[in-house]
C-alpha cells in the first residue's frame, strides 16, 4: 500500500471546478514546471467552450504528478458531503474524511483523459464589457423554450463605442435585442454568433467579455481570492 500524504486545498478551487463539469466531466489538476501554481483545463466534445483555470499551488497541493478525475462531479458530489472535509492521496486514491467517516475515490490516470487545449494566448482585444451574474442569468434564462426559445446569441460590434445581443432562432419569429455601451478599441464593425447551448455551460458569475474580431471571446471572470477561471468562445456562425 502506498503512503497517503496530506492535500492543503482551499475550498473555493474544488467548488469552481465542479461548476465547470457541463463542459466536461474530466478533470486533471497539474502542478507547473516550479511547482508554484496548480492548473487545470479543458473544453467540450464538439470544441465549442474551453476553461482554463489557475491558482497558487496552496490552493490544491498534492504530492503527486497530478490529481485526475475521470468524473469530477462523482467525486465533488462525494466531497460535498463532509463540511470540513480532509483531503489525503496517494498514487491511486483521494480519499475524503471527516471525524471517523471515510471516502476513498479512486483517481484516474491522466493518460486516460483527453485534453487537447492548453492555456490560450489571449491579448489586445478589440472590444471589452462588464457581464454581471445577473446579466448571465437573464440571458439564459431569455433563450429557454419558454421564453424566445433562442438558438444562438449574435453579438454585434457597432464600431461608435456600443455593442448589440441579440437573442433568436432560424425558424421562430420572437427575438430579443439590447443595446449596451462597451470600451472599443477599434472603430471597426463585426458579429460574434455563439450557440445558445454553448452559452449555457458559462457559471452564472460576474465577468470582464473580451471580443477579438478574429471570432473569440474571452469570459475572464471576476473573482476576489488568486484564482484566475477564463473560458473561451469561438463563432459559430459557419
Amino acid at each position: 500500500m502506498s503512503k497517503k500524504t496530506e492535500v492543503k486545498y482551499a475550498g473555493a478551487i474544488l467548488d469552481i471546478v465542479s461548476r465547470l463539469t457541463s463542459i466536461n466531466q474530466s478533470v486533471s489538476f497539474k502542478k507547473n514546471e516550479d511547482e508554484t501554481k496548480v492548473t487545470t483545463c479543458n473544453k467540450d466534445t464538439e470544441g465549442s467552450i474551453a476553461y482554463f483555470v489557475e491558482a497558487p499551488i496552496d490552493y490544491f497541493k498534492f504530492e503527486e504528478d497530478d490529481c485526475s478525475m475521470y468524473n469530477y462531479a462523482e467525486f465533488y458530489s462525494l466531497y460535498d458531503v463532509f463540511e470540513d472535509a480532509k483531503l489525503e492521496t496517494d498514487e491511486y486514491d483521494l480519499t475524503v474524511s471527516e471525524g471517523s467517516s471515510t471516502i476513498n475515490y479512486r483517481l484516474t490516470d491522466a493518460t486516460q483523459i483527453k485534453i487537447n487545449f492548453s492555456k490560450v494566448k489571449f491579448s489586445d482585444p478589440d472590444v471589452s464589457f462588464s457581464m454581471d451574474s445577473a446579466f448571465v442569468a437573464k440571458i439564459k434564462k431569455l433563450c429557454g423554450a419558454d421564453k424566445i426559445n433562442a438558438e444562438y446569441i449574435k453579438f454585434t460590434v457597432n464600431g461608435d463605442g456600443t455593442l448589440n445581443y441579440k437573442l433568436a432562432h432560424s425558424k421562430f419569429p420572437n427575438t430579443f435585442d439590447q443595446t449596451i455601451d462597451v470600451e472599443a478599441h477599434t472603430d471597426e464593425e463585426f458579429t460574434i454568433i455563439l450557440q445558445k447551448d454553448s452559452f449555457n455551460k458559462i457559471p452564472v458569475a460576474d465577468y470582464i467579455v473580451s471580443l477579438k474580431e478574429s471570432g473569440t471571446m474571452e469570459f475572464k471572470m471576476e473573482r476576489e481570492d488568486e484564482i484566475s477561471v477564463k473560458l473561451y468562445l469561438a463563432d459559430t456562425e459557419d
